[in-house]
């Protein structure tokens, strides 16, 4: 929760992250947790830059879920250390699939995440094309 809490005060998606019920904060104080924390924070050079990262990676390994990660060079470091791994994008793009979320509402997801300074390589109006040139479409 430390990177949500530093976000930008006034920001709409910081209230909304902090405020969601579903939402919790995972200890990593067991000797188990904390080797595989150093191993994933080595893996990827962490400093502080990939804490993230590592943290989510180490979650995943020790309770087999899947990572949600948007910095390329950790999807690849995740996924070629076993952990399922994908990004915001293919998230969305999963829903839709699915048919648990619209494709306008979840261009309406990404526009609002690109609003608070995310980098994505479309916008909101041009993902469902941009994912189906990806070849992700179900």
């Amino acid at each position: 929760m430390d990177e949500m809490s530093s976000l930008p005060r006034g920001q709409e998606a910081r209230a909304l992250i902090l405020a969601a019920e579903w939402l919790g904060v995972a200890t990593l104080d067991s000797l188990e947790a904390l080797r595989s924390f150093r191993r994933w924070s080595d893996l990827l050079s962490a400093g502080s830059h990939h804490m993230g990262e590592a943290t989510i990676f180490t979650l995943c390994e020790l309770r087999s879920g899947m990572a949600v990660v948007d910095d390329r060079k950790a999807r690849n470091i995740g996924r070629r250390e076993g952990i399922a791994v994908t990004g915001t994008l293919g998230l969305l793009g999963e829903a839709c699939d699915a048919g648990r979320l619209s494709w306008p509402g979840a261009g309406g997801m990404l526009d609002a995440l690109r609003a608070t300074g995310a980098r994505f390589p479309c916008s909101g109006s041009d993902f469902r094309d941009w994912y189906a040139a990806q070849s992700l479409m179900a």
